[in-house]
């Protein structure tokens, strides 16, 4: 059975949740790494036949390979979810390229270590992406998962 975080805790990984839209949405470095644990892993999307990134050098990789194609990003928190140190997260991210302006649903599951992330996974159904402008670039995949 898994223990339910104090309300400090608690407190302390809406921070933490908070800090990761932020460092996205402003594309902080700095930031972004002050909320992982140093083992950490980010799934985006999940991969049965590949490991994640592992460690920061290429969990900040990952966002910038997707800052390269995004003029802004940001995020519309549409409900959240906890199960001990477990939270999951649906929003809305609305991510403008040079060519369109893309709204893409997505759930974020969090794993929390001392309410630094120790492991996120995002899932996703890119033929979900609802293209509000422009055209739908071509790098754009089809869905992995559904």
């Amino acid at each position: 059975m898994t223990s339910e975080p104090t309300s400090d805790m608690t407190s302390a990984i809406d921070e933490t949740i908070d800090r990761y839209y932020e460092a996205w949405t402003t594309h902080d470095h700095t930031l972004y790494r002050t909320i992982w644990t140093s083992d950490a892993t980010f799934a985006d999307p999940p991969a049965d036949d590949e490991p994640p990134p592992r460690g920061m050098d290429e969990i900040v990789a990952g966002m910038d390979q997707v800052w390269e194609r995004a003029n802004s990003i940001s995020y519309d928190r549409q409900g959240i979810w906890r199960c001990g140190s477990a939270v999951a997260v649906h929003v809305k991210v609305t991510m403008a390229t040079p060519d369109s302006t893309l709204a893409i649903p997505l759930i974020h599951v969090f794993r929390f270590r001392s309410a630094l992330i120790a492991r996120l996974e995002a899932f996703l159904d890119l033929d979900l992406a609802e293209v509000v402008s422009g055209t739908r670039p071509g790098w754009l995949p089809a869905a992995k998962c559904s």
